[in-house]
């Protein structure tokens, strides 16, 4: 299982004219992940119910404005 520094690195491959890229994994490097892209940038609400509790089979939506590649 990959980790999510390992995740993180393979997200940096991926070409900068990319709209879209679905990540698969399991835990826990999926929700370490997860939560190092939510950030400071997230609503604390949201944050903190990752933080307790990312469900088995979750999903996870993130949406940036601007290049994406500046926020990994």
């Amino acid at each position: 299982m990959a980790s999510s520094t390992q995740l993180l690195q393979a997200l940096k491959t991926v070409l900068s004219n990319a709209h879209c890229v679905l990540v698969l994994g399991h835990n826990p490097g999926l929700e370490d992940l997860a939560l190092k892209l939510a950030g400071a940038g997230t609503g604390a609400g949201v944050f903190s119910r990752m933080q307790s509790k990312f469900p088995t089979a979750a999903l996870a939506r993130f949406r940036f404005s601007g290049s994406w590649e500046d926020r990994l």
